[in-house]
């Protein structure tokens, strides 16, 4: 989980830069891999959107943006905002690594886009 590290004041619906900290570092340093950064739905107040992300490195001091949906709102420091998701890099599964692939699918009345992940 990740935490936001300084108090934070909404008085408009601009998007926001916040610096989290992680709350558990010396798990996210043990792990190679990547980490999809999104809202945590137990956590993050509904008044608050945030910016999914992708980071390669540990999620500590990881800079992020942010608005809120309903100004204004204020964020008291230390207030867990996201969730920090690994995504093992070097894991193989059915002799491949872990990756995103687009799939479209023509029917008879339009082409569909779709995306899975497995």
């Amino acid at each position: 989980m990740l935490t936001i590290v300084k108090s934070t004041y909404f008085d408009s619906h601009r998007w926001q830069v916040i610096a989290t900290d992680s709350l558990d570092m010396d798990s996210f340093l043990e792990l190679d891999c990547r980490y999809i950064v999104v809202g945590d739905t137990k956590h993050t107040p509904p008044e608050i959107e945030i910016s999914p992300a992708i980071m390669t490195s540990d999620p500590g001091g990881l800079i992020f943006l942010m608005h809120c949906v309903h100004p204004p709102y204020f964020l008291p420091k230390d207030q867990v905002i996201a969730q920090a998701i690994p995504i093992p890099t070097k894991l193989l599964v059915d002799n491949t690594y872990p990756d995103v692939y687009w799939v479209e699918v023509v029917g008879e009345d339009k082409p569909i886009i779709g995306c899975g992940i497995h």
